[in-house]
């Protein structure tokens, strides 16, 4: 984000119908969900929208730096205390709600958001070529992906 103006952060690729904005505001908001409603249900599909998060970067860097701290305040007690969780599984909004744990929503938002670099990676290249110097060879891939390759790569 450090190089993206708040134009092209807000930019609507035509192939994705999102913006880079959208999102990292969406990873933000699985991320900071848990961090906020540890004693209660974690609903993550009643979010907010076209938000400061969503359309300026520096917003954006803001919010990530806020959450980075919360996180960096975390204790193994907090990581394994029980919360609940809802999940809207179909659209017409009915909700399935199961028992979790801080620690686990945090590893699921985090595996969420690599989900969505690797989409905005792929706006980036699409829309903003010059801009992908900025990012690291693997921004975007799945552990599991880079652990498999890095793996076949000693055998070849």
């Amino acid at each position: 984000m450090k190089a993206l103006t708040d134009e092209q952060y807000q930019f609507q690729c035509p192939w994705m119908r999102s913006s880079i904005g959208q999102h990292v505001r969406h990873s933000l908001v699985h991320l900071r969900k848990p961090l906020e409603n540890s004693n209660d249900v974690v609903r993550y599909d009643f979010r907010d929208r076209n938000t400061d998060v969503e359309n300026r970067v520096e917003a954006a860097k803001k919010a990530l730096n806020e959450i980075c701290e919360r996180v960096e305040t975390l204790d193994m007690d907090r990581l394994m205390r029980n919360m609940r969780v809802s999940f809207m599984l179909s659209a017409d909004g009915t909700e399935c709600e199961i028992p979790s744990t801080l620690g686990r929503e945090m590893a699921f938002a985090v595996h969420h958001c690599i989900h969505h670099n690797a989409t905005i990676k792929q706006i980036l290249l699409r829309n903003f070529p010059s801009c992908i110097d900025q990012l690291s060879s693997d921004f975007g891939t799945a552990p599991s992906t880079a652990n498999f390759h890095k793996l076949n790569q000693k055998e070849a």
